[in-house]
This record gives C-alpha cells, sequence and structure tokens, in this order.
C-alpha cells in the first residue's frame, strides 16, 4: 500500500472536483447500504416472528397442521429439536449423569487433547509408537463432550419412541415453525 499523504504534486483543478464527488459518492452508498441492512434486519425478525410464532400459534388454536390458503400458498406446521449443549460444566455433569444412569453413557466421548514442543519432537514419535512406555512428561487436555449432531439425534430418537428426557439438561427444546410451499 502506498503513502500518498507526504504527497505535494499540484493538483488540477478538476481532478480535485473529480475527488470530492468520488468520495461524495463513496458516503452516499455506504449510507444506502447500512440503510439497506437495517432494513433487512428488520425484515428477517419479520419474517422470524411470522414463521416461529404468529403462524404456528393460530394453527395450533384452530387444530390445523396444513391449510392451503386462497392465493395457493401450502402453510405447514412443523417441528423441529433445537440444542445447544450447556457450557456450564456443572450443568454439563449432570447432563452427562443422566445418560449414564440411562444406560445411554456410550454417547459422551472423552476427548485428549496432547500437546508436545518442537524440542520434544522425539518424544512425539515415542508416544505415538508406544503410549504406556513414554519416558518424558506430557501435557494434555482431557475434555469430556458430546457431539452435537450426535446429541440431536439421540434427543429425536428419545422424543420418538416416548421417553422422558429432561430436555433442557441438555439446552434443547422443540420449535414449532411454519413452512410455506408455493404452487
Amino acid at each position: 500500500m502506498h503513502d500518498y499523504s507526504g504527497h505535494q504534486e499540484e493538483i488540477a483543478p478538476d481532478q480535485l472536483q473529480l475527488l470530492n464527488n468520488l468520495a461524495s459518492k463513496l458516503d452516499e452508498a455506504d449510507a444506502v447500504v447500512a440503510n439497506l441492512e437495517l432494513e433487512l434486519k428488520a425484515a428477517e425478525q419479520k419474517a422470524r416472528t411470522l414463521r416461529e410464532t404468529d403462524l404456528p400459534e393460530l394453527m395450533q388454536a384452530i387444530g390445523l397442521k396444513e391449510i392451503t390458503t386462497a392465493n395457493g400458498l401450502t402453510v405447514e406446521l412443523r417441528e423441529e429439536v433445537r440444542a445447544s449443549f450447556p457450557k456450564d460444566l456443572e450443568v454439563r455433569e449432570r447432563a452427562f449423569s443422566w445418560l449414564d444412569e440411562n444406560d445411554h453413557g456410550g454417547l459422551v466421548k472423552h476427548n485428549f487433547t496432547i500437546s508436545f514442543t518442537k524440542a520434544q519432537e522425539a518424544a512425539a514419535e515415542r508416544f505415538a509408537q508406544e503410549l504406556a512406555a513414554r519416558k518424558e512428561p506430557v501435557n494434555f487436555v482431557r475434555k469430556k463432550d458430546l457431539h452435537h449432531q450426535t446429541m440431536l439425534a439421540f434427543i429425536r430418537e428419545q422424543l420418538k419412541v416416548g421417553s422422558d428426557i429432561p430436555l433442557p439438561l441438555f439446552g434443547a427444546f422443540i420449535q414449532k415453525f411454519a413452512k410455506l410451499k408455493r404452487k
């Protein structure tokens, strides 16, 4: 990148006017972009409210799962399991305990991250070849975890078979939403 701040050549008046015009156009274009981004966010929020709240609540209230409107739109009420495994270690441990107590502990994985420095390259090679025989200390991080997709599949399956699963323990909930189809 070139720094032209110290450049002191004579600037022709028409070039200076062109520069001013282009800078003003850029400022206007940036303002239009910012305004459109705000409008887009508002439109997305409106669509989300209609899709996830207004239509599902009305369809449930009148007992409909699907309907085709007079203008040919098919509106279908759907449900999806959403989940975000809690980051709080105490809550995570309670979830892991629940899985163990209910014979689903096999879903939990024990992940190890092991770090060697460049100076420990020979030790890393030995470790890879024979874990039990290592002589040099190895720094590692152990983390108990449940893969997101595994957790979602497990929750869906448990709900399908009618099991009583504590959804909040897994940061999970059932989201109802309206799906639109055009003919």
